[in-house]
C-alpha cells in the first residue's frame, strides 16, 4: 500500500464511522481516537479472535482482568518511574518534536531499503539461479550496508544503556538526519522524558495519593502471578493472558491509530521453569507468526526483528513487525519472562556452598540439631551453638550427619553375640529400624530389624538366632542410587548393605534417605550425601579440644562465634584450629569495619560475620556505646576485601524478608538469622502459652541467663562469676511461626522477587545493586499507612 492509499484508508475510517477523533466538536486531542459503530466491532472481533486462540485453544493459559490504577511502588519497582522514557529531540524550525531512537531507526532503513533494491535487481539479473544468502554475505556493497546498519544500531544502543544523550544527538548530527516536515538539521539537544500519566487519587487535597495510570498490561500480571498459580493449581510452564486500557504520553509521528496515547492491549505472559526458555521461545515464535499469517495478509508483508537491548527479565525478545506504508513498525512484540530464574547459590566460606544464602545462629533458642537438619534439606546451613558440653555438641553433629546420607559410610554395626535387649536399646538410642549384622573381621552375616525383634520374648537371646540371614540381599560399592532404589523395591526392603569384594560391610543405603532426596532436591550434602552442618566454638583452654571433637564427626564448619573478632585471642585461637585442623573452614567474627576484616583474612579466615549490636535482644551498643549500623558495616567490609575470595556473613538486623536482599545488595554472601526463626517449631526454645497464642521465648546470647549456661566467653566473661556478669542481652518471646520451611518460603520469595526487580541472575549481581538515600516519608509510605491492619501477612508484622 502506497502513503498515497493509506490517506485514502484513513479518508474512508473516518466517513464511514470505524474511527472517530475523540471530543471533535471541541477540536479535538492528538493522538486519542474513539471507535465507531462500524470500529468497535471490526476490534472487538479481532480481540475475541486473539483471546480464543491464545486462551480458549490453549489448556496451560488462564485469563486475568487487573486493574488499570496500581499502588505506585508497582511501578518503582519495575523501574518504570525512573527509566519508562524516550529520548526526545526537537527541530528548532518546524517546532516538531521527534524520538531520537526512531529518527537513527529510519535512517537505518533507509539503508536496509537500498539492500533490498540491490537484492531485487540481482533477482532480476540472476533469475532462478539467483542465492539470495549467498548475495547478501558477498556482495561488497551490500556487506558495507549491512556493516554501517549494525555499527549505527550498536552505537545507538550502547549510548541509550549508559544514558549518554550527548552521543545520541552527535550520532544525528554526523549522519546527517533531517526534520522530516522543515528538511533542517536544527536539532534542540536530546532529553529524556517520561511516557506515564501521572493522576491522583484520593476524596480531599489533603489525602490524595499520586498514581500512575499503567503504561502496560504486563505488570498486573506479573504482580498476581502467585495468586493465579494458587487458585488455579497451574504448574509451569503456563501463562496468563489479558486485554485491556493502557495510556502512554507518546509522541506521534503522524501515524494515525498505530500509535495512540491511550490504547488497548493484548497480552499473554508465559512461565516457564528454568532451562526451558529457549525451547518455549522458538515455539512461541512460530505460533504467533502463524497467528498473523491467518489473517490473510500475506508473509512478505511481516518479519520478525530481535530486540537489541532487552528488559532485566528477559534472556531474548523479539518484534512481529507489519510493513506499513510508513515502515516495518511491530504488531506484536516476545520475550522470555523467567519469574524462578534466579541462581540464589552462594559461598559460606572459602570451600563450602549455600544453594540458599540464609544461616541459623548459633544461639541456645535458635540452633540444635532439628533447626540444623531443617536448614540443611532447605540449603542453608545451621550454626549449633556452643552453649552445652563438648560430648553434647558432638551428639548434635552426629544426629544432623545421621539424619540422611546417599550411603551411610560408617553404619551403626552389632554382632552376632550381642542380646535382642542390646540391640532394641540401640535403635532406640539412634532412631533406627535395623541394624547390620558382622562378625569379627567386619564382613557381613545378617541384618537384624524392627520386624525380626518386634515378637521376641527373650531379651537375652542372641542376635545370631533371631537375624534375617538367609537370601540377604547386599550390593556393591559400585551401585549408585538409582540402581539401590531398584533393589529395594524389587524385594520390598528398608536397609541395602554395601559390601566389598571381600563382603566386608563398607556402607548402608535406605529407602528413606532415597525419598529424602526426592522430597529435598535442594537440600545442602557433603561429599558423602549427608546433611552439611556447622559448629560454634569459643575462645577458652578447651576450645582446640571442641574444634577436633567436632572435626572427628564430620562437622562442615567450624565458627569462631565471638562479640568482638578484632582480638588477639580470636586470632590466636583461629591459628591453632588451622594449625592443628588444616583441612577444615573456619568462620570468624564479629566485626564491623575494613581493619578488621583484612585482619582476620590476613590471619586465615574462610568466612568473616560481620555484625556488633544489630540484633533485636542485644543491647551492646547502649551498654557498651560501640557498634556500627550493619549495613554500613556490610558495606565497608565487603569493599575491603573484595577479590580476596573471602566470604560476608551478615549477622543480625533483618526485620523482614527485603533486609536479606538489602544485605547482600550491600556485599553479603549469605545472612545469619536469629529472632526470624526462634519462632519456627524446630527451634530448641521453650513454647509459651499467653492469652490463647503461642510464643517460643527467646534470648540473647549475652544475656545473664544465656550466659550462665556457656556464653560468657562470647563477651570475654569467662572468667567472671555469676554475680558479677555484665549482660549484653535481653530475654523475650516471639510469636510461633509452625515449620521453619513455612518461613524459608517467605524469605526466598522476598529474595527472589527482589532480585527480579533489581534485573540480578545471580547473588554476584545483586551485589550490584545500587541503594538511594530515603526520608523518612519515604520509609512511612514503604510500609503499609493509612490503614488499620486486621490480618497480619505471613511476612510482614509491625
Amino acid at each position: 500500500m502506497s502513503e498515497e492509499q493509506f490517506k485514502k484508508v484513513i479518508a474512508h475510517a473516518k466517513a464511514y464511522g470505524y474511527v472517530f477523533t475523540s471530543s471533535e466538536i471541541y477540536e479535538g486531542l492528538s493522538a486519542v481516537y474513539d471507535y465507531g459503530q462500524y470500529g468497535v466491532l471490526l476490534k472487538n472481533n479481532l480481540r475475541e479472535f486473539w483471546w480464543k486462540a491464545m486462551v480458549q485453544m490453549e489448556e496451560n493459559i488462564v485469563g486475568l482482568d487487573a486493574a488499570i490504577l496500581m499502588h505506585p511502588t508497582t511501578w518503582k519497582a519495575s523501574g518504570h518511574t525512573d527509566a519508562f522514557n524516550d529520548p526526545l529531540i526537537d527541530n528548532k524550525d518546524s517546532k516538531k518534536r521527534y524520538r531520537a531512537d526512531v529518527l537513527i531507526e529510519d535512517y537505518v532503513a533507509k539503508i536496509d531499503a537500498k539492500i533490498e533494491k540491490e537484492i531485487i535487481k540481482a533477482t532480476k539479473r540472476f533469475g532462478e539461479h539467483f542465492d539470495r544468502e549467498q548475495f547478501i554475505n558477498t556482495n561488497p556493497k551490500v556487506v558495507s550496508y549491512r556493516e554501517k546498519c549494525e555499527t549505527i544500531l550498536k552505537r545507538m544502543v550502547k549510548s541509550l544503556e549508559a544514558d549518554d544523550l550527548k552521543d545520541v544527538k552527535k550520532m544525528i548530527e554526523e549522519l546527517g538526519i533531517v526534520c522530516p516536515v522543515s528538511g533542517s538539521k536544527n536539532w534542540t539537544d536530546v532529553r529524556n522524558f517520561n511516557l506515564m500519566f501521572a493522576t491522583k487519587m484520593g476524596a480531599s487535597s489533603e489525602d490524595t495519593k499520586n498514581l500512575f495510570l499503567r503504561p502496560e498490561t504486563a505488570q498486573g500480571i506479573f504482580v498476581n502471578f502467585l495468586n493465579v498459580q494458587k487458585t488455579s493449581r497451574m504448574k509451569l510452564p503456563f501463562g496468563i493472558a489479558q486485554t485491556g486500557k493502557a495510556f502512554r504520553n507518546e509522541i506521534v509521528a503522524r501515524q494515525f491509530v498505530f500509535r495512540m496515547r491511550e490504547f488497548e492491549q493484548m497480552e499473554m505472559q508465559f512461565f516457564v521453569p528454568p532451562g526451558k526458555q529457549k525451547h518455549w521461545y522458538e515455539k512461541w515464535k512460530k505460533k504467533r507468526f502463524a497467528w498473523h499469517l491467518s489473517m490473510g495478509l500475506g508473509a512478505e508483508n511481516y518479519r520478525f526483528h530481535n530486540h537489541e537491548k532487552l528488559a532485566h527479565y528477559a534472556d531474548a525478545a523479539v518484534d512481529i513487525e507489519f510493513k506499513f506504508p510508513f515502515g516495518f513498525k511491530e504488531l506484536e512484540a516476545y520475550s522470555e519472562v523467567l519469574p524462578e530464574d534466579v541462581c540464589i547459590k552462594t559461598k559460606f566460606t572459602q570451600n563450602i556452598t549455600l544453594n540458599i544464602p540464609i544461616v541459623s545462629a548459633a544461639m541456645d533458642t535458635v540452633t540444635e540439631s532439628k533447626m540444623a537438619i531443617a536448614m540443611a534439606r532447605l540449603g542453608g546451613i545451621g550454626v549449633l551453638h556452643k552453649s552445652m558440653s563438648i560430648e553434647s555438641q558432638v551428639e548434635e553433629v552426629v544426629k544432623v550427619k545421621r539424619s540422611e546420607s546417599g550411603m551411610i559410610i560408617d553404619p551403626i554395626t552389632v554382632t552376632a553375640k550381642k542380646t535382642v535387649s542390646y540391640a532394641k536399646t540401640l535403635m532406640k538410642k539412634n532412631g533406627i529400624g535395623g541394624i547390620p549384622v558382622i562378625d569379627g573381621n567386619k564382613k557381613l552375616i545378617g541384618i537384624v530389624t524392627n520386624r525380626d525383634l518386634r515378637f521376641e520374648k527373650s531379651e537375652n537371646k542372641p542376635i545370631s538366632e533371631v537375624m534375617t540371614y538367609q537370601n540377604l540381599i547386599s550390593t556393591q560399592q559400585k551401585t549408585d542410587l538409582s540402581e539401590a532404589e531398584e533393589i529395594l523395591q524389587q524385594h520390598k526392603i528398608e536397609k541395602l548393605p554395601v559390601v566389598n569384594a571381600s563382603n566386608e560391610l563398607v556402607g548402608l543405603i535406605t529407602f528413606r534417605d532415597i525419598i529424602k532426596i526426592k522430597e529435598n532436591p535442594n537440600a545442602n550434602k557433603d561429599n558423602y550425601g549427608r546433611l552439611r552442618v556447622a559448629g560454634a566454638i569459643g575462645v577458652t583452654k578447651d576450645s582446640i579440644e571442641r574444634a577436633t571433637a567436632l572435626n572427628k564427626v564430620g562437622v562442615d564448619v567450624l565458627v569462631i562465634d565471638t562479640a568482638h573478632g578484632h582480638t588477639k585471642r580470636v586470632v590466636d585461637t583461629l591459628k591453632a584450629i588451622k594449625k592443628v585442623l588444616p583441612k577444615i573452614d573456619v568462620v570468624v567474627g564479629n566485626i564491623v569495619t575494613a581493619d578488621a576484616a583484612k585482619y582476620l583474612v590476613e590471619a586465615g579466615a574462610d568466612a568473616v560475620k560481620v555484625g556488633i549490636g544489630p540484633g533485636s535482644i542485644c543491647t551492646t551498643r547502649v551498654v557498651t556505646g560501640v557498634g556500627y549500623p550493619q549495613l554500613s558495616a556490610v558495606i565497608q567490609v565487603a569493599e575491603a576485601i573484595k577479590g580476596s575470595g573471602i566470604p560476608v556473613i551478615a549477622d543480625g538486623g533483618i526485620r523482614y524478608t527485603g533486609d536479606i536482599a538489602k544485605a547482600i545488595a550491600a556485599g553479603a554472601d549469605s545472612v545469619m538469622l536469629g529472632s526470624l526463626l526462634a519462632g519456627t517449631k524446630e527451634s530448641p526454645g521453650e513454647t509459651i502459652l499467653l492469652d490463647s497464642r503461642r510464643y517460643k521465648s527467646y534470648r540473647g546470647m549475652g544475656s545473664v541467663e544465656a550466659m550462665k549456661e556457656g556464653s560468657k566467653d562470647r563477651y570475654f566473661q569467662d572468667k567472671s562469676s555469676s554475680e558479677k556478669l555484665v549482660p549484653e542481652g535481653i530475654v523475650g518471646r516471639v510469636p510461633y511461626k509452625g515449620e521453619l520451611a513455612f518461613t524459608m518460603n517467605q524469605f526466598i520469595g522476598g529474595l527472589r522477587a527482589s532480585m527480579g526487580y533489581c534485573g540480578a541472575k545471580n547473588i554476584s549481581a545483586q551485589q550490584k545493586s545500587k541503594f538511594v538515600k530515603i526520608t523518612s516519608s519515604g520509609i512511612a509510605e514503604s510500609h503499609p499507612h493509612d490503614i488499620t491492619i486486621t490480618k497480619e501477612a505471613p511476612n510482614y508484622s509491625r
